[in-house]
């Protein structure tokens, strides 16, 4: 009930208030600004008094907390440090940037020294490549020198058979043609004959045909280093009249052609052919001499 008269009590105040204001507002129009200044006083203890209606506050003031004050011995040790720090960083930094540049010194020496390596290896390999070359001349050089002296020394040490002296033997009968004649081996090792093919005869003349029916037959016989082969052929069984007198003539030709092939210790097989003839005055017990049309032949 209180509250409710206090409250009619301010309402009347203010509307009281209003009515001088008005008043006065007109009774003293020139007095503006006093006017509002008391209007503005007025308005503030209308204020006052309608606040007192409201609850009881306390006016409360925000102070800023007061600041340290400044350390000036702990800056100079928190400077001292960072500087610290900094030129540590800072020797750090020149530490590695040296160490870096002799690193790129020391790449730069190893790339000269790759290069070098690589021009030395590439040197050695041509080196090594005309060596070889140079090598493999020289072998074959000792090959073809070593194939020479096989041969050498197989031909110093094979079997070499040749012919003896080709005659008509002087015991021969009268008016017979019978020659004697035969191989001689001058190598130094054993030759072993497989096959031999002989003939002898008188002709007119001498031509190719004459030695057509020449036939090599199978024929074994070993003749050792030095030692003569000797046979006889002809026709024995054909006698020719006064054949001493046509061979002094020079009316007839004798002829005898003897091949054969044989087999020397290392395995290689050789043919031989020789031919004599016995043409021109001669003596019919002379030796029988070699033919420019008929040279002969070894293999």
């Amino acid at each position: 009930m209180h509250q409710l008269l206090c409250g009619g009590v301010a309402i009347m105040k203010r509307w009281v208030l209003v009515f001088l204001i008005a008043v006065s507002w007109q009774i003293l129009p020139e007095n503006g600004h006093s006017q509002g200044t008391h209007n503005a006083e007025v308005n503030a203890e209308n204020a006052n008094e309608a606040g007192n209606n409201k609850p009881f506050s306390i006016p409360v003031r925000i102070l800023e907390a007061p600041l340290p004050e400044p350390d000036h011995e702990q800056d100079r040790e928190q400077r001292g440090r960072q500087e610290a720090r900094e030129e540590e960083n800072l020797a750090t930094q020149k530490s590695i940037a040296e160490v870096s540049e002799k690193l790129s010194h020391y790449t730069l020496y190893q790339l000269w020294l790759s290069i070098a390596s690589a021009f030395g290896l590439t040197l050695t390999v041509v080196f090594a490549g005309l060596a070889w070359k140079e090598s493999k001349a020289s072998t074959n050089i000792a090959k073809q020198a070593l194939a020479v002296t096989q041969d050498t020394a197989k031909k110093q040490l094979r079997a070499h058979l040749v012919l003896t002296g080709t005659a008509i033997p002087a015991d021969t009968p009268e008016g017979f043609f019978v020659v004697r004649s035969g191989f001689k081996n001058c190598g130094q090792t054993p030759a072993m004959i497989k096959k031999i093919g002989r003939k002898a005869f008188l002709t007119n003349q001498l031509t190719d045909e004459c030695f057509d029916d020449l036939v090599m037959h199978p024929f074994v016989a070993i003749v050792g280093p030095g030692e003569p082969l000797n046979f006889f052929m002809g026709e024995p069984s054909q006698p020719f009249p006064d054949l001493r007198r046509h061979v002094a003539a020079g009316s007839v030709i004798g002829a005898m052609r003897i091949c054969a092939i044989y087999t020397d210790i290392f395995g290689e097989d050789h043919e031989i052919e020789f031919t004599r003839i016995l043409e021109g005055k001669r003596e019919l017990n002379s030796d029988f001499g070699i033919s420019f049309n008929y040279p002969d032949k070894f293999e």
